[in-house]
């Protein structure tokens, strides 16, 4: 995954999931091999990279929290992965991991000035119920601050005013071909104008893959098998190579 990465033309972060962690045949060694391969991959000095232009704080005891601001948003890395296979890892009290990355959270916000705020977790479902109601409380503590979540459920979904908070919008990528632009402008007027996105699949067409309000519709050149909101389409021909 490194290696593939470093072609990369901006500094890049990751965040981790469940299937390459905690699904892992041993998660300990697997959050390893995070920590020596990916978790601090934005440091590396040998790609040409740009400078970010931003401090990069990091939780001292799980680094896969970070922290930064760039441009007037507050970017902010959380340990959110879905419900793993097993018990058997040094994870297993989960309340103690979803409170550390609660307070790493609310200490990001406090610590810092912006004006918009992006959370790269990975699942947003009932596993992690104890640090989505920390979240809700600072959202609503801070009804003027537009706020995303986003993660990646394996579909695409878009949630506006998430768990019923105005300022508050979550998205989940998918999982197959379909990259997502993300555009920031943390001075624009309401939370659907301030996060704005395009997800363009690489088929001949270039269209929008998806008919949820928020797209153009358009007809899939056939190798976009993103979700099941792909018109005429199906994500199991790519994953599983089934026709």
């Amino acid at each position: 995954v490194a290696t593939i990465f470093e072609k990369s033309f901006v500094p890049t972060f990751f965040s981790m999931g469940d299937n390459a962690w905690l699904d892992c045949e041993d998660p300990d060694e697997s959050y390893t091999f995070w920590k020596k391969h990916l978790l601090t991959f934005n440091e590396r000095k040998d790609l040409g990279w740009p400078e970010l232009e931003a401090t990069v704080s990091r939780n001292q005891d799980h680094i896969e929290m970070y922290s930064f601001v760039l441009k007037d948003v507050l970017v902010i890395g959380q340990g959110l992965p879905g419900e793993g296979w097993s018990d058997d890892h040094a994870w297993n009290q989960w309340n103690v991991y979803l409170d550390e990355n609660a307070r790493w959270m609310e200490k990001s916000f406090a610590e810092n000035e912006f004006k918009a705020v992006i959370i790269c977790g990975n699942s947003s479902k009932g596993w992690n119920e104890r640090y989505f109601l920390r979240l809700e409380k600072v959202a609503k503590q801070n009804p003027d601050i537009p706020i995303m979540f986003l993660g990646d459920e394996h579909d695409f979904q878009e949630e506006p005013e998430f768990r019923g908070i105005p300022n508050l919008h979550r998205i989940a990528l998918d999982d197959v071909v379909t990259p997502t632009l993300i555009t920031v402008d943390p001075y624009a007027t309401g939370t659907l104008n301030v996060f704005t996105y395009d997800r363009r699949c690489p088929c001949a067409g270039n269209h929008r893959p998806t008919e949820l309000f928020t797209y153009t519709t358009g007809v899939c050149a056939g190798v976009c098998d993103t979700n099941d909101l792909c018109m005429n389409e199906d994500a199991w021909s790519v994953l599983w190579g089934e026709v």
